[in-house]
């Protein structure tokens, strides 16, 4: 009986001691900074460049400092069209996507590319944040969805020749993306697909004679100069994410 006394103090002050020692690493776990690559192909002057840095500093900030965003601008880090991948594959842990840049890839999501008549950027944005949250399509699982948002009504933009009727865009080769590029060949239009940050050299080199964009998009993107409004069409945008 005595030797058994004995022995569960030895075993008390052994499970005393590793608590003790659990407590240090315990302390170091906590106070451990996780740090986040944060990537975002947009040019630095677009509007959107402005509210992903507002939101990593509030990251910073809500954490307390226990995360740590590293900000790769302007397509540092990977090109628009890879900014998923990137973060499936780890080469980011955030990202800005647009989903018509891989067609085929979100085939239930297309649905919001369907011609609903958008009068603005605010309903498709709503429309996607609630589809998403209703559906939660499977071809999101691979990664943690932030948020959605959509862009303005695409406007019929050219370089040079100008579009009085849609009958003028037969020929044009006008650069587009996903399901966008089928509305542009019924309009008559000859679709070049090509991300948003390709467009600028794409019309410097006669690659593109216009593009159907937002009129935001011109101005973050540098194409103000050189690009006449012609014809506006209420169409959608793909989704972003």
């Amino acid at each position: 009986m005595k030797g058994s006394t004995q022995m569960a103090k030895v075993l008390m002050v052994i499970a005393v001691l590793l608590s003790f020692c659990l407590v240090p690493f315990q302390g170091y776990a906590q106070s451990k900074v996780i740090t986040l690559k944060v990537a975002n192909w947009f040019p630095i002057a677009h509007k959107q460049t402005p509210l992903l840095e507002s939101w990593c500093k509030d990251v910073e900030k809500r954490t307390n400092g226990r995360v740590k965003v590293n900000y790769y601008p302007g397509g540092t880090l990977v090109p628009a069209v890879q900014s998923y991948d990137a973060v499936t594959k780890g080469i980011s842990d955030v990202g800005n996507h647009v989903l018509g840049y891989t067609v085929g890839r979100f085939p239930l999501t297309e649905v919001l590319d369907l011609p609903l008549g958008y009068p603005n950027n605010t309903i498709p944005t709503k429309l996607a944040n609630a589809f998403y949250a209703k559906f939660k399509p499977k071809e999101f699982d691979d990664v943690k969805v932030l948020w959605f948002h959509a862009q303005a009504p695409g406007i019929i933009h050219t370089k040079s020749k100008p579009v009085n009727k849609l009958e003028d865009l037969k020929g044009m080769k006008m650069r587009t993306y996903g399901s966008n590029a089928k509305l542009m060949s019924l309009l008559g239009g000859t679709p070049v697909a090509m991300p948003m940050t390709d467009v600028y050299d794409a019309l410097s080199r006669g690659v593109a004679d216009g593009l159907m964009c937002a009129y935001e998009a011109t101005e973050g993107s540098g194409l103000g100069k050189g690009l006449s409004f012609i014809l506006r069409i209420i169409q959608p945008r793909n989704q972003q994410c």
